[in-house]
């Protein structure tokens, strides 16, 4: 396997949220700081030219596409150490002036305190912005005496049209997961209490818990190619180690685990042409690896690891699957560095 490392951006403090969206029909990428003030920039993904955004007020948790074209839905005012009371749903429309991309616009969605995971789901009847909250509040930083919990908030690319909390209380919210359907976007995600689904019928949101076990990150994909789903998590609130679960008749059975640090990066999907599992960790060796699997008599077992790096301390990652080849863009938190790594077989 071929591994190349281009580095895009050195020395941004604080970085920590990348994703991927379309500008007039481009593929870009996103990257983000947690900083005061921190920078946001996009990256077209074919040129690799950088187009710095400003204007925020940093403490980026996330970034993700929104409703209308070229606009960009960020967490914004979520600062180290869980310092987040006045966490907000910053939509920012972008515009080109001379050739380079730049905030025409920056309006306040909706304030949601300790928000720290956002999403967008396509329903039949609109828009809805799954928002995660860490927790209700803090009175310092190890303070976890309140549960977090999904809100969905109805939005139209110009208003909030309504808010809704789910009753499941979740402790240590973290993990967010979407699945992308035709009839209806899925939402996963997680914390304390385990791994939830969330779907949208008639009007209402129905959600059922798939596993009992404590999450932080998640996986839902077939990763050993025997035409069943796989899930796969972090254990525990930024935990010690990444397990699969093999579905056995509804129910899952751990059958997989790989020892991480602080383990922030969890992803499944393509990896030059075979299904893998992504996984990172902040602290210890601060890599980031992919597994490849393969099923023996009914059994997930591992093929492969391959590690991509180290050192780096990945926060969150962003896969672009090219077919024979992936890019892998990653906020290699400890050392303020945005990479591109591009993986392909030999």
């Amino acid at each position: 396997m071929k591994i190349e490392k281009k580095i895009l951006i050195e020395n941004m403090p604080g970085l920590y949220a990348v994703g991927q969206t379309t500008l007039d029909g481009e593929p870009y990428y996103i990257a983000s700081s947690e900083a005061p003030d921190g920078p946001v920039a996009v990256i077209h993904a074919e040129t690799k030219e950088i187009h710095p955004i400003h204007g925020g007020k940093g403490g980026v948790m996330g970034i993700i596409p929104s409703v209308r074209k070229n606009t960009l839905l960020s967490i914004e005012e979520f600062y180290l150490g869980f310092n987040a009371p006045g966490s907000k749903i910053i939509e920012i429309g972008l515009e080109k002036n001379n050739g380079k991309w730049e905030a025409a616009s920056r309006k306040v969605v909706a304030e949601v305190p300790y928000l720290h995971r956002i999403t967008l789901l396509k329903e039949a009847d609109g828009y809805f912005v799954a928002a995660g909250k860490l927790c209700r509040k803090k009175d310092f930083t190890d303070d976890w005496s309140s549960a977090g919990l999904l809100e969905m908030i109805a939005y139209d690319g110009e208003n909030v049209l309504g808010r809704e909390e789910l009753k499941e209380p979740i402790f240590k919210h973290h993990a967010m997961l979407t699945e992308k359907d035709g009839s209806g976007d899925i939402v996963y995600y997680g914390g304390t209490e385990g791994v939830f689904r969330t779907v949208r019928k008639d009007g209402s949101w129905e959600t059922e818990r798939l596993l009992d076990v404590p999450a932080s990150e998640i996986v839902f994909t077939d990763l050993d190619g025997d035409g069943k789903r796989e899930l796969a998590i972090v254990e525990e609130f930024h935990g010690d180690k990444a397990v699969v679960f093999k579905d056995r008749e509804g129910c899952f059975e751990r059958a997989w685990e790989y020892p991480m640090k602080l383990g922030h990066v969890l992803y499944g999907g393509n990896i030059a042409g075979r299904c893998a599992l992504v996984s990172g960790s902040r602290e210890g060796r601060r890599d980031l690896s992919i597994h490849y699997f393969k099923n023996e008599n009914g059994e997930i077992c591992l093929s492969e690891t391959v590690t991509v790096a180290e050192g780096g301390g990945p926060s969150q990652i962003a896969v672009r699957d090219l077919g024979d080849r992936a890019e892998i863009l990653t906020a290699n938190y400890a050392k303020g560095e945005l990479a591109l790594y591009t993986v392909s077989e030999e």
